[in-house]
């Protein structure tokens, strides 16, 4: 639920599709946790729920990446396994694109009019900070279930099948965990064996990654404050003590976090270093992390491929230099987002570059993959680059245009 902010999980209905960027009816407020320990909020009980989705994890070939730091920028190697039987959700063979870097991408020095923008050189640490929303939220000890939207990633197969590979030479592999009806969870896991989770939509889908791939969760790192994505977090601290980064302005919104952040900082994740990116629009308070030596990039509701986040909390141009941000980083980069709307950003870029050949092979692409019931994710930001009208958008006034239109199209 990327863009949205509404919780209730796979109704009954048809998906909703592209809820995170349709225009809001009414005002929406998403699921938020104050700082106290579960289990205090059974008064929540009447709230609708379904059986969290039922994991089926078998026994079968491990999934990891493989990329050498020598390869052209946007090209990247990927081994994934067969998948089993199930309702599920698709987590199946993914390759990162291989796209040329276009032109016409959204610049740093391009800004909201009237506003200080930062520059190519700056550090996160050195970008102006945000208004931040008020408080709010619930916290419930309970499954809880949020809406749907965008197309049901169970239609596509079942669910995750195995942890990633060990000793893979990477200092980081990243493997999507499918969970609701389009979200992704990320699981990370070091040489070693450690692993950690960002943005757990739910509990169960993920303890089921973790006890495939070793039983032991260390770390839960969470881009902003939405329930499809922090709605797990409390059953998994509960189940593995795990330790939990969070940003520390939207803190007040998230679960109790025991490290707090902010752009510029770089934390400790597995061993490997992640840069901590200021990453506004969606929300305010939204967060990005970034992990160089792995070319990981978790961007949570920020940066779709061929999209970006509902303009929820922020404004055009506050997105646009969070795009900005994101399109320096090498070309090489994963794109580890929190949705499958791949295909449907899909049929509304073509409307706005309808002769960007990268756009149209990446098309091709996408249509194969859901074809064949493999995940569209992780992108690169090169393929973004190339493709992504929104990460291309020439100035605010662009980007706010196309996002309005997005926001209406069907």
């Amino acid at each position: 639920m990327a863009e949205g902010c509404v919780v209730k999980l796979r109704p009954d209905t048809a998906p909703i599709g592209r809820h995170h960027q349709q225009a809001p009816i009414i005002a929406q407020h998403a699921p938020t946790f104050p700082q106290q320990p579960p289990g205090i909020l059974r008064r929540f009980q009447p709230m609708h729920q379904q059986d969290p989705i039922k994991a089926e994890i078998r026994e079968g070939q491990r999934v990891f990446f493989r990329q050498d730091r020598s390869r052209k920028p946007g090209l990247a190697e990927a081994r994934w396994p067969k998948l089993g039987g199930g309702k599920g959700n698709a987590a199946r063979r993914i390759i990162a694109p291989k796209r040329q870097i276009g032109l016409c991408m959204a610049k740093p020095q391009d800004g909201k009019p009237g506003q200080a923008r930062p520059k190519p050189s700056q550090a996160p640490a050195q970008q102006p900070r945000r208004q931040r929303p008020g408080r709010g939220g619930i916290e419930s000890d309970q499954p809880m279930d949020f809406p749907a939207h965008a197309v049901d990633i169970g239609a596509y197969g079942a669910g995750w099948d195995g942890p990633p590979a060990k000793g893979d030479p990477m200092a980081l592999t990243a493997t999507p965990i499918p969970c609701l009806s389009d979200n992704y969870a990320w699981l990370l896991r070091a040489a070693d064996g450690r692993l950690a989770v960002c943005d757990p939509a739910e509990d169960a889908p993920v303890a089921a990654a973790v006890e495939a791939a070793g039983g032991k969760l260390d770390l839960i790192v969470l881009t902003h404050h939405h329930g499809d994505h922090v709605a797990g977090v409390p059953g998994l601290v509960a189940r593995y003590g795990a330790k939990v980064i969070g940003a520390a302005a939207d803190r007040h919104r998230l679960p109790a976090l025991d490290q707090a952040v902010q752009p510029g900082d770089t934390v400790d994740v597995l061993g490997s270093k992640a840069a901590v990116l200021a990453s506004d629009g969606h929300t305010r308070g939204h967060i990005a992390f970034h992990i160089a030596d792995s070319h990981i990039l978790l961007c949570g509701d920020t940066l779709f491929s061929l999209g970006c986040g509902r303009l929820l909390e922020g404004d055009a141009g506050e997105m646009f230099a969070s795009l900005a941000a994101l399109a320096a980083l090498p070309g090489e980069t994963l794109v580890c987002c929190g949705h499958e709307y791949t295909e449907s950003n899909a049929r509304f870029a073509i409307t706005v570059e309808p002769d960007n050949a990268a756009l149209q092979a990446r098309i091709a692409e996408v249509r194969a993959q859901r074809a064949a019931g493999k995940p569209t994710l992780p992108s690169t930001i090169a393929s973004e680059r190339a493709a992504n009208p929104f990460m291309r958008a020439a100035d605010v006034a662009t980007l706010a245009r196309i996002r309005a239109a997005k926001d209406s199209f069907r």
